[in-house]
Order: structure tokens, then sequence, then C-alpha cells
């Protein structure tokens, strides 16, 4: 999870999708 942080860190509004499709599949 850490590298995924850190990942998601380098590129803001990458991070912000990705976050928000995370977010979407793991509520469903």
């Amino acid at each position: 999870m850490h590298e995924q942080e850190q990942h998601a860190m380098s590129p803001p509004h990458v991070s912000f999708s990705a976050t928000i499709a995370h977010w979407m599949a793991i509520f469903g």
C-alpha cells in the first residue's frame, strides 16, 4: 500500500481518478 501511495503522490489528478475508481470498486 505504501508503494501505491507514493505512486499516487507523484501524479495528483491521476491519484484522484484512481482513488475514486478504487473507492467505487470497493463500495460497489
